[in-house]
């Protein structure tokens, strides 16, 4: 009996482990152009970002992420606060699985939660940083 009831947490615990292979989420939905749409900050509301004016480019195949931005000095600055990483022009990205949600890391470091709804990419930071969504669009 002892045996069957420490068997059942090692079962469970076992069920949450996954390869390598299976941590990857599908890179074609990922991969390519998506352009800045609004950042919920919070407090601070909805920040809508122009259509064009933040562009995000994912290359699957050198796992890079280039960021190139049309803004003013300071929302740019305020921008790259809300994305959580300092104005550079490529990154590194990797998108694993923890759980039942991707995580998407940019320079090894946990983004938030990414979701793809159609032709939206959101990162949720709500448990990650400071509880912004960012929303981009294709």
């Amino acid at each position: 009996m002892k045996k069957q009831i420490l068997l059942i947490p090692l079962c469970f615990l076992l069920s949450f482990c996954q390869s390598e292979d299976e941590q990857q989420v599908d890179p074609v939905k990922v991969k390519g152009t998506w352009y800045l749409k609004e950042i919920s900050a919070g407090l601070m509301g909805i920040i809508p970002y122009k259509a064009g004016a933040v562009e995000f480019v994912f290359d699957d195949k050198k796992k890079s992420l280039t960021i190139k931005s049309k803004l003013k000095d300071t929302e740019e600055k305020d921008m790259y606060i809300r994305l959580g990483v300092k104005k550079k022009e490529n990154y590194t990205y990797k998108i694993t699985k923890v759980l039942d949600k991707y995580v998407l890391l940019i320079d090894g470091k946990s983004n938030g939660i990414l979701e793809i709804k159609g032709e939206e990419l959101s990162i949720d930071q709500g448990a990650y940083m400071d509880g912004d969504l960012i929303r981009l669009k294709r």
